[in-house]
């Protein structure tokens, strides 16, 4: 079951990121929530398709798609995470 972001995203077990990066910007961002793994994984197959001619990388859960925006490289990574995961976070080795 898919959901819109908002308050009901926090109830969900399984997100699904998107990352795009551009020369000038680099940004993680939630973009649907899912109560199952599998509907997630399910829209990382949807976006596979959609964006075929453009895709880098996929694999079950994740998707790295690149472009051409106004003669600028643009990245797209959507990857689904289990909620208890916020991929925004860094993570220092030193810790």
């Amino acid at each position: 079951m898919k959901t819109k972001l908002g308050v009901s995203w926090l109830l969900c077990a399984w997100i699904l990121w998107q990352e795009t990066v551009i020369p000038i910007k680099h940004d993680k961002t939630p973009s649907q929530a899912f109560t199952k793994a599998e509907d997630c994984y399910q829209e990382i197959q949807n976006t596979v398709e959609k964006t075929k001619d453009n895709v880098i990388g996929s694999s079950k859960s994740h998707v790295l798609v690149g472009f051409s925006l106004g003669g600028q490289p643009v990245a797209m990574h959507y990857q689904c995470l289990p909620d208890t995961v916020d991929p925004r976070e860094t993570h220092d080795p030193k810790k």
